[in-house]
């Protein structure tokens, strides 16, 4: 006995020019977001952390070297930095060899560097206080984010600025 079946089929059916259109609506969202993936990469990365990296690369024996006489020489430094209101920022730098508050360093430098854009990288000198410290001669505003505080002392020779000292700090600024 063959009943008629009962159940309603829908009419609706997947036609050509409905795959079309689902084909061309995937690949165009794929296009969409890699063109708003490549944009932000290219206009917030700089491709290099300093000019010359390789050069930079290559020389990094002469940068660990100069920390390890830095550490045997005995110097070390505290370096405070607060973020006032309006992303104002203060900075204290003091030079200390052996454990002591150290007179010999005669002037300071310090560089802000943005991590992922150089361009906004910003190079003060440093006042130096009575005590020795050195701080920021005014309070400066940067963008919030990553920033790494490279504060380079300098020695008191008449004939050339010798760097004596180097701290490096990453901070991140809300």
């Amino acid at each position: 006995m063959n009943q008629p079946s009962s159940t309603k089929t829908s009419s609706w059916r997947l036609k050509g020019h409905h795959a079309l259109i689902a084909f061309c609506s995937l690949f165009g969202l794929f296009i969409i977001a890699n063109t708003i993936m490549v944009t932000t990469a290219i206009t917030t990365w700089s491709g290099l952390d300093k000019p010359k990296a390789y050069i930079h690369g290559l020389k990094y024996n002469d940068v660990l070297n100069s920390a390890a006489t830095q550490k045997k020489n005995g110097w070390s430094a505290v370096l405070k930095i607060d973020q006032g209101e309006n992303r104002k920022l203060n900075l204290s730098f003091r030079p200390l060899k052996g454990g002591e508050i150290s007179a010999e360093v005669a002037r300071a430098i310090a560089l802000f560097r943005r991590p992922t854009q150089a361009h906004m990288d910003q190079s003060l000198e440093l006042s130096k206080t009575k005590a020795s410290d050195f701080v920021l001669p005014q309070e400066i505003a940067l963008a919030p984010g990553q920033w790494d505080v490279d504060v380079t002392a300098f020695s008191d020779h008449k004939d050339q600025e010798t760097p004596m000292f180097r701290s490096v700090q990453r901070v991140i600024l809300k």
